[in-house]
């Protein structure tokens, strides 16, 4: 192009040139440096995974899944850069082609990827066989766990079981030591009632308390024990009571008692049926029609019904209750003179007369063998006697089966 005007002045012009191709040694180092750039990435990271680390690791394995994909990247870069470098510079530059150079350390990178790579697989098997292994271990506890609260449940019902049955035991034996009081103690009175001696049964010694075992269980066995040597004892006791009570009733029915009407039961187990003699003394008049002691004078009959037993004894002999029961009479009265009347309950009372003194009062409970009076001549009377008569209902009757009966 021509240009006429005087003051044009031609710009700069620049030039495009293409890029002179580097030397060998210079695509080398090029060719190493770029192409090997995780190199070091990876040694680091190798070293780190051979250290001890405290990182979870399902973020070591995010890591290294990171690791694995950024080598890959930069390995695949670095060889198309390889590949194209001298490439363009031999189409540039020289009219043969020149052939690439080859890289040990983008082979090493490979080597330890592919390495780091396998690593990883085998640490994610490891880590899904850990949380199989760990789920598996987890139902297992879960299962045991419920196993052992059903057997803890299973075993605490059975202490309750083993406590409730415990109680009910220790309440049987309650009531069974109660009967056997009860029985022990109708012993005793059955005792008295056939003439046992009450010192038979008798025990005693210090209180000193019980060695009872500490468990309830064992504690209860030794109750049951205790309550049986109980319950042996008390058989001897009631078969010695049943003999002797069989022989009571049959000394009953032969001494001619029943005669006047009283129960078999109540001579023969009452204590308050009056049994033996009032005074020690020989029998100076029987029960029944007798001659009169007076004779006929003042307009008395000849013969007469005594009502009683005399025993003839000196003044001042005591006059012995022969069975218990609550005074009724304590004085004077008409014939008999100073007179003891005592009531014995079922209808039966007896008559203690001509005393020189009395010893109770009206209501006043005696026992059998307690001194009432002492022996004298007051009333109708030809001597110091003591006239003995027991009514059943009001009745007189003979004294003289009582007197055989045994205390």
């Amino acid at each position: 192009m021509v240009v006429n005007d005087p003051a044009y002045v031609p710009r700069a012009t620049t030039v495009f040139r293409p890029l002179s191709p580097p030397s060998p040694a210079e695509a080398g180092r090029l060719s190493r440096a770029q192409r090997t750039p995780s190199a070091g990435l990876v040694a680091a990271a190798l070293q780190w995974l051979r250290a001890p680390t405290v990182v979870p690791s399902w973020l070591l394995a995010v890591l290294l899944m990171g690791m694995v994909g950024t080598t890959g990247l930069l390995v695949y870069a670095t060889s198309r850069d390889t590949a194209y470098t001298p490439d363009v510079a031999a189409r540039v530059s020289e009219p043969s082609p020149v052939t690439p150079v080859p890289d040990a350390g983008a082979a090493a990178a490979a080597a330890e990827a592919a390495a780091l790579k396998a690593q990883l697989s085998a640490l994610i098997a490891d880590l899904e066989q850990a949380e199989r292994d760990s789920s598996m271990l987890f139902h297992l506890s879960r299962e045991q766990s419920a196993e052992l609260s059903e057997t803890q449940a299973a075993l605490q019902a059975a202490e309750q079981a083993r406590v409730q049955e415990v109680q009910d035991l220790e309440s049987r034996i309650a009531a069974l030591e109660e009967q056997i009081d009860t029985v022990e103690n109708l012993a005793a009175r059955m005792r008295q009632l056939v003439g046992l001696p009450a010192g038979d049964d008798a025990s005693g010694g210090p209180a000193v308390p019980a060695n009872l075992p500490s468990d309830p269980g064992d504690a209860a066995r030794a109750r049951i024990e205790y309550a049986q040597q109980r319950v042996q004892a008390l058989h001897a006791v009631l078969d010695e009571i049943d003999t002797r009570a069989r022989a009571r009733l049959a000394a009953v029915e032969q001494s001619g008692v029943l005669s006047a009407g009283i129960a078999p039961s109540v001579v023969a187990f009452s204590p308050d049926v009056p049994r033996g003699q009032p005074v020690s003394g020989p029998i100076t008049s029987g029960f029944g029609v007798r001659g009169n002691p007076f004779g006929s004078a003042d307009g008395e009959a000849a013969s007469e019904m005594h009502t009683g037993i005399d025993f003839a004894v000196p003044q001042g002999t005591p006059v012995l209750a022969t069975g218990a029961g609550v005074v009724r009479i304590a004085g004077w009265s008409g014939a008999y003179g100073s007179l003891v009347v005592i009531d014995h309950g079922n209808g039966i009372s007896t008559y203690y007369g001509h005393n020189s003194s009395v010893l109770v009062s009206p209501g006043e409970r005696v026992e059998r063998g307690q001194v009432v009076a002492l022996s004298g001549n007051t009333g109708r009377s030809t001597g110091a006697h003591v006239h003995y008569e027991i009514r059943v209902n009001g009745t007189p009757v003979d004294p003289s089966p009582f007197l055989a009966l045994s205390p």
